[in-house]
């Protein structure tokens, strides 16, 4: 799903989302494919994703684009141990430079395992991997997590970003931003589905937005399409 720049709705990047084939033949998420059963070994999906990802980016940047790829890691995959190693050599393989491949973290992932996610996180950056923390606001750690872990940019919670409309709401939500962006982090909005609170979200200073609002997810052969000008 593209994750577009606010000023002027250009591509800044996109999120690698996972879909897999059901017995019907659909294309469904993992909390569809969690509910129907069955084993599956998601620390398995994790270097196809990072791959796939990668060689995406790179064919991307090499045709000029200049954009970033995120994608979004569970707990049990940032703990396997091979995961930094295979970060490394894929970058690597795929000629990308430092952070334009990133790994977005959720903070109920975190808290799980904080000290052992922090280390897998800076050997995450060492390997060439940016790190973006999702669903920020969504906990209540969130203070913590924001000073502890390295990272480049920051997604809010759809239900803050939802909340600029309403004045108290929106007095927390822009100092928050004030706050990400003075530890040199990029905001990201996150689950918009209005497009009308764009001038809102740009003046509290989110950096990027992401939503149906402007784009539903879209399959690889179709990526170019997202490069198109907006309707409007």
């Amino acid at each position: 799903q593209p994750i577009r720049r606010l000023d002027d709705l250009s591509v800044a990047g996109f999120e690698a989302l996972a879909r897999f084939r059901s017995p019907d033949g659909q294309l469904v998420g993992p909390d569809t494919l969690l509910g129907m059963g069955g084993d599956t070994d998601w620390t398995a999906i994790a270097p196809v994703m990072l791959l796939k990802s990668a060689q995406t980016l790179a064919a991307l940047r090499a045709d000029g684009r200049d954009i970033l790829m995120q994608v979004n890691l569970s707990a049990a995959e940032i703990a396997r141990p091979l995961l930094v190693e295979e970060i490394a050599a894929i970058v690597r393989e795929a000629g990308l430079p430092h952070g334009v491949l990133r790994i977005e973290l959720t903070e109920q992932a975190a808290l799980r395992d904080f000290d052992g996610a922090l280390g897998a996180l800076a050997a995450f950056r060492a390997a060439g991997a940016g790190i973006v923390l999702d669903d920020f606001g969504a906990g209540h750690s969130s203070f913590a997590w924001l000073a502890e872990i390295p990272a480049d940019g920051v997604k809010l919670d759809p239900k803050l970003s939802r909340m600029i409309r309403h004045p108290r709401a929106c007095r927390i939500v822009t100092s928050l931003t004030a706050l990400i962006r003075s530890l040199g982090m990029t905001v990201t909005a996150e689950g918009i589905e209005d497009a009308e609170v764009r001038g809102e979200l740009h003046a509290i200073g989110c950096d990027y937005v992401q939503g149906f609002a402007y784009d539903l997810p879209i399959r690889l052969p179709d990526i170019a399409v997202a490069f198109d000008p907006l309707p409007g």
